[in-house]
């Protein structure tokens, strides 16, 4: 009888300390690590980054923590050692556009102390039992058993307590990669609106192609007041247009353009989207309303002008801009009217 005791006994501590074994390797798949580098990426080949991740994740044999996969998005958790980071960091370049990537670093100096702290009581706890149990009389006794079982689970104690500590000492080397790819749309339900207050004035040359004695003169300039309310680009400007060299005997020729306009530019995907500091190409286009003088008469001509330019300087709080578009006035002035205009103005938050 007290030998099938034993026999049941000790199965049972076998099958606990199996268990917590089992529980052990779920929770080493879940470890927290000591450095975590987070990249978000936008790509307009969305189904081919997916590939490209899946297979690159195959080739490197990283093992996926967490894989979360949404209509427009897909999130990817994996861990890597700190000398493979370089190479990841050169890969997801080539996925598309990096909207960001954030380093974090966590600090395991007070859960490594006190994980050695339990260890030492752990070792201590089981010397004490250890010493217990010499004092049993009979190996056979019910006492004896609940002894040597209490200091099997001791032991278990221990071996996963040394094996977090192990683990708390190399996790600086280890980092867990999580990498969010998103699909770049451009329909309004995904597009992004940052509102922002940058007043500024631009200085404006045009340059007619086809200037006319009484309708138009070969150039004007002027200076308008510019107005940014988001990035990406829009703005209002307000300004006028004077011609260079009238002419005081031609009083039909138009001298003056007041233009009122709305305009939006776009940055290139492949071209650092504008978020570089210095030369950042744009196309974008203007629409509006001017008013045009002559010494007789007032005319409103609507127009549009498709163009593009180039930031010179940009960070949060100025902007020094050059642009050249195209002026098509739409009226029957088109021909004698049209012609390129060029550009610079500067803008600063306000």
């Amino acid at each position: 009888m007290k030998q099938l005791s034993f026999c049941i006994i000790f199965s049972q501590i076998i099958s606990v300390h199996a268990q917590k074994s089992s529980s052990y390797r779920e929770q080493e798949k879940n470890f927290p690590v000591a450095n975590k580098l987070v990249y978000v990426i936008y790509s307009v080949e969305y189904r081919e980054g997916k590939k490209k991740i899946e297979d690159y994740i195959k080739t490197k044999n990283f093992t996926i923590m967490n894989q979360n996969e949404t209509k427009d998005s897909y999130h990817y958790e994996l861990r890597a050692q700190e000398k493979e980071t370089a190479a990841i960091d050169s890969f997801c370049n080539t996925l598309g556009y990096v909207s960001s990537k954030n380093l974090n670093s966590f600090n395991n100096e007070v859960k490594l102390f006190e994980t050695k702290l339990e260890l030492e009581r752990l070792e201590i706890k089981k010397m004490e039992y250890e010493k217990m149990l010499i004092k049993i009389d009979s190996v056979k006794s019910n006492t004896y058993y609940q002894h040597w079982e209490k200091i099997r689970g001791i032991e278990t104690e221990i071996y996963d307590t040394k094996k977090k500590i192990g683990q708390l000492e190399s996790v600086k080397y280890i980092y867990e990669v999580i990498i969010d790819l998103n699909d770049e749309q451009t329909s309004p339900n995904s597009s992004k609106v940052n509102f922002v207050k940058m007043p500024g004035v631009e200085y404006s040359q045009l340059f007619t192609e086809n200037a006319k004695s009484d309708v138009s003169y070969e150039s004007y300039q002027g200076i308008s007041m510019k107005f940014l309310f988001t990035r990406g680009k829009s703005y209002f400007t307000a300004g006028a247009l004077r011609a260079m060299n009238p002419d005081k005997n031609d009083s039909l020729a138009i001298e003056e353009i007041f233009g009122f306009t709305f305009g939006q530019d776009w940055y290139g995907r492949h071209l650092g989207r504008g978020n570089r500091r210095f030369f950042n190409l744009y196309i974008g286009y203007q629409v509006g309303i001017s008013v045009a003088y002559n010494r007789d008469s007032i005319k409103w001509i609507p127009f549009i002008c498709p163009g593009t330019g180039v930031e010179l300087f940009k960070n949060k709080f100025l902007l020094i801009d050059s642009n050249l578009s195209y002026f098509l006035p739409v009226s029957t002035e088109n021909r004698n009217l049209r012609g390129w205009k060029v550009g610079a103005s500067f803008n600063f938050t306000f």
